[in-house]
Parts: structure tokens; sequence; C-alpha cells
């Protein structure tokens, strides 16, 4: 039996298949951008510090969940799509905010009682920046979430 052969049986599927085979995928998306997100190189600290975010088209202010030396989590309602490019300015506290540039690296969805948002990936970190993000992470005093293993 050839490969034209066995494309001779397949049957389309119905309404209800198709739905549940998008939803498959869909989870899969999720899983593999969760897999990805969980790939890092510092660990993350929770830390609530008021955030601006600016972007070709997009606009908005909001709090980070946590924090890294490579990242931010940003709580948002409507996160950019992953892939935007961003500048971020973050302050903690009464600090005078300091703007980062970043990449969307994954968008988590309301899902578990979690809040919906992204993770941005800092990209282009000069000397005086990485000093900064050291002091932001190291004055969280707190545990850090996940450690790499």
């Amino acid at each position: 039996m050839g490969a034209l052969d066995f494309f001779k049986h397949f049957v389309r599927p119905n309404d209800s298949e198709a739905a549940e085979m998008r939803h498959a995928a869909e989870e899969e998306r999720k899983l593999r951008e969760q897999m990805l997100a969980e790939q890092r190189t510092a660990p993350r600290v929770a830390m609530q510090a008021s955030v601006s975010v600016h972007s070709e088209t997009n606009f908005f202010t909001g709090f980070t969940e946590n924090v890294s030396e490579g990242g931010v989590f940003i709580v948002s309602l409507c996160p950019p799509e992953v892939g935007s490019e961003l500048d971020v300015d973050i302050a903690v506290g009464d600090t005078e905010s300091r703007r980062f540039r970043g990449r969307v690296a994954w968008i988590r969805s309301d899902e578990n009682g979690q809040p919906s948002g992204c993770g941005v990936q800092f990209i282009d970190v000069t000397p005086e920046q990485a000093e900064v993000l050291d002091r932001m992470v190291s004055s969280a005093d707190r545990d850090p979430l996940f450690y790499d293993v």
C-alpha cells in the first residue's frame, strides 16, 4: 500500500472532533510555552513593584509579580503578543523608576487562580542596569520562587 492509498481512507473529523483537536493543540502550545518559561538562568523572587510598559502599539501601568536578573512577570489583563519588544519602567517603593528593554517571552492567561500577564525577558542590559537588577533582586529579601536544577 502506497502513501496515496493511505489518504484514501482518511475521514474528515466532525465539528466536535475538530473542536477537540483544536483544544488539544492549544493545550499543547500552552504547555510548550510554560516549559520554555521555566528554563531560567537566574532565580526569581516575588516582588510587587509598579510598572509602566510602552511599546509601539500599547501603553499600560500595573505591577510585577516577580522579578529576576533575566526578566520580569508583568500582571496584565491584555498582555502584548509573544515577541513584542517593550520599554519597561520599574519602580520599587518610593524609588525612581528604571527603564529596561524587554521582549515578551510567554503569556499566561487567567487559569488556576493565577493572574494573567506576560513574562518579559530583559534584552540589551547595560552593566549599570544589571547592577540595578541585582540590587532589586537582593533587596527583595525573599527566598527564590524557583531554583535552576
